[in-house]
């Protein structure tokens, strides 16, 4: 990019990702304090600008970063990066990928302004990552890596005249055509997070590498991505519709938020690019989204701008290896949204439960413009549930109803003195509560089982009730209470003294939520029917359902042994995996 006659957007991208690496850069240990990923992100904005200054820089931080690279070739950890340089251990594999692709666009793209010492280290550097990437061999259901490792290793591997490594990165990106064939969707689905790394990856092999069949690889990948992020994205409150595999904040614009930057890049101003400062580490992708040559389809800009009124978009993201076709009968997981001009409801069908992750997402426009969003999380021991050792979630959704079940039957028994159910509120205007009909003012608000909680933001209105039965042998208490940005609507689903529940505890122990989401003025019965259902559940409590008089939302679990994972319905029909996209790529 000519940083003098670039376009707006790519001016302003390349300067919120540059001010925060000038503000955190170090000159003592030339790297933005002690990260050193961010650091070689700097490297190729300095470059950019293209000045005698900033090359110097540049260079310095080049030295640096690659300083924070194993190099001895016995060690297991050859050509992994350090993540932080005052660490004692601090070295991630991913970090060869990072760091790795950030200094071969440096060495690809600037190698002639660079001196000939700092171009020569780059290419070592390049080739122990290229190297690392290889030895570890990342699977290609882990999406954003896979697809970063491959832009290493075809672009860096060229550059370096490394033929090997040129062929390791192309078969990768023919099992990861192969492996999003299985479903014709990223198993890393709607994430903020994972699909910033993909975008800046597929770029990067568009940009540097010369051979046809691997530019055409990434460049098919790049447009499925963009057809995805097309089909959930919101514009009414510029966020990508949940669920999220993999997300640092509920909304996009209070953080830096990797795929809004590419967002905007190809949606300008009808975008709101929102604050930078919260995990500002990640406005390097403002960078990059800046200096990168992005690619959106004009199907899919199109969608974004002008989308249908109300769509729903349903496909499932993961199988257990097989196809999914009319005859597919495997486990799956699939994603639900459900769209119209003010709310955006998403879930996933199973998945377990972490921090950073959205299984169910709710989005709307409040009456001022601003978005708003309800969000969930288990926590344990008033801290969130740690990654891989949560609740299992399970769900059906029909348009803006969801009915959902957390099991607890996966937690180890360990001591426990609270697990708690979190739905955070995240709204700036005032909202009108009240359950069972009754009007409460004032936080906080008492709520017990299978008591109705409306929820009204203007014309906006939430519709909630659960049912937790003798949950780990106690009765529930929940609470809605202000908290800082809204408030947050909290199942204690055990508080008490320190106790390690047994497996036959764990495994009896659920809680079941049905939400549905209305506008005033266009789902006008849809309220009262909500208020006139019911949960049904059974004894064992291997059946949820609920009823009203117009839909049955249901999920029934059948014994693990059996197929598939567990069975749901939508008023009587069996709810089956089915693609997003029937063409492969």
């Amino acid at each position: 990019m000519n940083h003098e006659t670039a376009d707006t957007r790519r001016r302003t991208l390349l300067n919120i990702g540059r001010a925060w690496c000038d503000r955190h850069y170090d000159s003592s240990s030339h790297l933005l304090g002690t990260e050193v990923r961010g650091a070689a992100a700097y490297a190729v904005f300095l470059c950019e600008s293209g000045s005698e200054d900033d090359l110097q820089r540049a260079e310095m931080v080049i030295d640096a970063v690659i300083d924070q690279q194993e190099s001895a070739a016995n060690s297991p950890y050859c050509g992994w990066y350090r993540v932080f340089s005052d660490a004692e251990v601090s070295l991630d594999a991913n970090w060869s990928a990072f760091c790795g692709s950030y200094l071969a666009h440096a060495g690809i793209g600037f190698s002639s302004v660079l001196s000939a010492g700092v171009t020569k280290r780059i290419g070592e550097s390049v080739a122990r990552a290229c190297k690392a990437i290889q030895t570890r061999n990342v699977n290609p259901g882990y999406t954003n890596i896979a697809m970063l490792s491959a832009s290493v290793l075809t672009s860096g591997g060229e550059w370096i005249g490394s033929a090997k490594y040129v062929e390791e990165g192309r078969r990768k990106l023919r099992e990861l055509t192969e492996h999003l064939n299985l479903t014709g969707a990223f198993q890393e689905y709607n994430s903020p997070t994972y699909y910033a790394v993909s975008l800046s990856a597929a770029c990067w092999m568009r940009m540097f590498c010369g051979d046809e069949e691997i530019k055409d690889l990434a460049t098919r990948l790049e447009d499925r991505l963009w057809r995805l992020i097309a089909a959930h994205y919101h514009p009414a409150t510029c966020q990508l519709s949940g669920p999220h595999a993999r997300a640092y904040g509920s909304l996009l614009q209070p953080y830096a938020a990797g795929v809004k930057y590419y967002l905007y890049r190809v949606l300008g101003d009808a975008f709101d690019l929102g604050e930078h400062e919260t995990h500002g580490h990640d406005s390097s992708y403002a960078g990059l989204a800046g200096v990168q040559e992005v690619n959106c389809p004009d199907e899919a800009l199109e969608l974004m701008r002008n989308p249908r009124r109300s769509r729903g978009v349903i496909g499932t993201v993961l199988t257990e290896g097989d196809r999914v076709n009319e005859a597919y009968q495997g486990r799956f997981e699939q994603t639900t949204s459900w769209l119209t001009d003010r709310y955006a409801l998403g879930s996933v069908s199973a998945k377990d439960t972490w921090s950073q992750r959205r299984n169910f997402a709710l989005f709307w426009r409040q009456t001022d413009g601003r978005p708003a969003a309800i969000t969930e999380c288990v926590w344990e021991n008033d801290e969130p549930a740690p990654y891989g050792r949560g609740a299992r979630f399970r769900s059906v959704q029909h348009e803006g109803k969801v009915l959902a079940v957390y099991d607890f039957g996966e937690l180890d028994e360990e001591p426990r003195s609270a697990v708690s159910l979190s739905f955070h509120f995240e709204a700036s205007q005032s909202a009108d509560i009240r359950v069972d009909g009754e009007v409460r003012t004032g936080f906080p608000v008492a709520v017990k089982d299978q008591q109705d909680v409306r929820i009204n933001f203007g014309d906006i209105q939430i519709f909630f009730r659960y049912d937790a039965l003798d949950f780990l042998n106690a009765k529930p208490d929940a609470v809605i209470r202000r908290v800082e940005r809204g408030f947050e609507f909290v199942l204690d689903l055990y508080r008490g003294d320190a106790h390690s529940f047994s497996r036959v505890e764990l495994v009896r122990s659920f809680c079941a939520i049905f939400l549905q989401v209305s506008e005033t003025g266009v789902d006008k019965d849809l309220l009262h029917d909500s208020v006139q259902g019911e949960f049904e559940i059974s004894s064992a409590g291997h059946t949820v359902r609920w009823q009203n008089h117009k839909d049955t939302l249901e999920i029934s679990d059948p014994d693990e042994a059996d197929r598939p994972w567990f069975n749901a319905s939508i008023n009587g029909s069996p709810v089956r995996a089915q693609r997003y996209f029937e063409s492969d790529l």
